[in-house]
């Protein structure tokens, strides 16, 4: 520790040290080379031959029950637990107010998504926005949106099982960050990852869901994911029911039963 001691007060330039003659005559030389870091605190080669960014996924995050909103968003931006951060350019993280009564999950980011690092842009986005504000309600405002899954899945799009179940527990910890009272499941991943489930978007929609989240029960509405209701319009209607039971049981004037999840 001492030769350690030593040559950390000569890197902060608090040395030489003033000790008594008597004392000095016994001391050990010591040498004012620099060593290198992997001399002072040993690190493992790997890590040191890594780029910074894989460094920086190797530094131990707090558990994930303390983690902060934005240090969530720093743990899922490092995440290297399924294969799509090899081929991802940036992670797609929740935004909106904390805490919120309303949250929107959907499946998975699109490629406009990653381009801009947050969910539900382009089209899909739109109508998403369209029929919020029909709502009275507001991305940034009034409702938090989110995905599943929070890196883009090349090709079809749809997520595949091994990176639902990676980003589960980060979803359940943004859930429990933003305390909604309700939240809305747009597309099937969203809705069988929350319901725990592999029922079609069909046989859940139309009923209201509930489930606890972090020693909180929280009501849950299935309906289809906007780029779905893009390319088949006639369930355009259906959708918006669905919001409207969503805005109904908010408001505590739904008559819908609920279902225990």
């Amino acid at each position: 520790m001492s030769r350690f001691r030593d040559l950390a007060l000569k890197e902060m330039g608090l040395t030489p040290l003033w000790v008594p003659r008597q004392a000095a005559a016994a001391l050990p030389e010591v040498s004012h080379a620099v060593l290198p870091l992997a001399e002072v605190l040993p690190v493992p080669a790997a890590l040191v031959a890594a780029p910074l960014a894989q460094r920086r996924q190797s530094v131990p995050h707090l558990p994930l029950h303390l983690l902060t909103h934005d240090a969530l968003r720093d743990a899922v931006a490092a995440c290297t637990q399924c294969g799509l951060c090899d081929s991802r350019r940036q992670t797609v993280f929740g935004s909106g107010p904390l805490p919120v009564p309303w949250m929107f999950v959907g499946d998975g980011p699109g490629e406009g998504d990653e381009d801009e690092g947050r969910p539900f842009t382009g089209v899909p986005g739109r109508l998403l926005d369209n029929m919020l504000a029909e709502l009275d309600l507001r991305r940034g405002r009034d409702v938090y949106v989110s995905n599943a899954v929070k890196c883009r899945t090349p090709g079809t799009g749809r997520p595949e099982a091994s990176s639902v179940l990676a980003c589960r527990d980060w979803l359940m910890r943004e859930i429990a960050l933003v305390q909604p009272r309700l939240i809305v499941a747009l597309g099937a991943v969203a809705a069988q990852l929350l319901l725990d489930t592999d029922a079609p978007v069909g046989s859940l929609r139309g009923q209201v869901h509930r489930r606890v989240f972090d020693g909180r029960a929280v009501d849950i509405v299935v309906t289809w994911h906007p780029a779905y209701v893009l390319r088949k319009l006639s369930e355009k209607a259906r959708s918006w029911d669905d919001l409207c039971l969503a805005r109904e049981l908010l408001s505590g004037t739904s008559v819908a039963q609920t279902l225990p999840v």
